[in-house]
């Protein structure tokens, strides 16, 4: 379906209303699932930083444990922390110090963080006040049409 500004919806028969309630209850819940993904990337890039900041302030040579999954870890010594190798998606891994490191997770969590305002702010509540809207004029086209029946 094409988009649809407010003023217009009164144009559409009640089935399209409908099927336009439909899809946009279906994209409220879409970007409201795809909140809860993006806070959980936040909280991803905020640890990383953190790991890598805790890692140089504990040196070379400490003891730690080294996760193979997530229920086992084997011992091992903290390396250098000149460098480190970070994801930086799709497999690919960039060697960086870790002022650079922290450098692109806060980068990271910033244009994330963007995104989940304005999704919060400006994708949600229009497509909540567009379902309002439409539900409305559904409300009033069914009793106009109850009534036009009644007279009849």
């Amino acid at each position: 379906m094409t988009t649809i500004k407010a003023d217009e919806l009164h144009l559409l028969p009640p089935q399209q209303l409908a099927q336009l309630i439909k899809q946009t209850e279906s994209e409220v819940k879409f970007f409201s699932n795809s909140l809860n993904e993006l806070k959980t990337v936040v909280e991803s890039f905020k640890r990383s930083e953190d790991a890598v900041l805790q890692l140089v302030e504990t040196g070379e040579g400490k003891e730690c444990l080294i996760p193979l999954t997530d229920t086992i870890h084997i011992k091992g010594k903290t390396g250098p922390t000149q460098k480190f190798l970070i994801d930086v998606g799709t497999g690919y891994f960039a060697e960086m110090t870790a002022e650079e490191a922290t450098s692109m997770f806060t980068r990271k969590r910033s244009f994330v963080t963007n995104q989940i305002d304005k999704i919060e702010g400006e994708v949600i509540p229009q497509k909540r006040l567009l379902l309002e809207l439409a539900n409305a004029i559904i409300e009033e086209k069914v009793r106009q049409s109850r009534a036009a029946a009644g007279q009849a």
